[in-house]
């Protein structure tokens, strides 16, 4: 199950989410209007949300010149951040499959 709030999965049996501290009720999220206000230990963390997990054009131009570093970026950011881990995997793949035909062709 998903927090109608936050996006993020949680239990089938949560009545609060761990994330946002919204009230669950029956397997849906209830609104920001209808829940009681919790503490929220993301709330003053600056690298927390979905706000912040959006592709980097310098990570996704290093992974691809630098593949391994790409995969390495990859496996950093893929639990916490995993729309930038999939960009710069996708890049360390295009670099490296760019890097093989060049090998090939010359």
């Amino acid at each position: 199950m998903y927090c109608s709030n936050c996006g993020k999965e949680i239990e089938s049996d949560s009545r609060f989410c761990p994330y946002c501290g919204n009230q669950v009720n029956g397997g849906t999220a209830q609104s920001d209007s209808a829940s009681t206000q919790y503490y929220n230990p993301n709330q003053y963390n600056s690298n927390a949300g979905s706000d912040y997990d959006q592709s980097s054009t310098g990570l996704n131009i290093l992974s691809c010149l630098i593949p391994l570093v790409g995969f390495i970026l990859f496996l950093v950011y893929h639990s916490n951040e995993p729309i930038k881990a999939k960009a710069c995997g996708k890049w360390a793949l295009i670099g490296f499959a760019v890097a093989l035909v060049l090998m090939l062709l010359l």
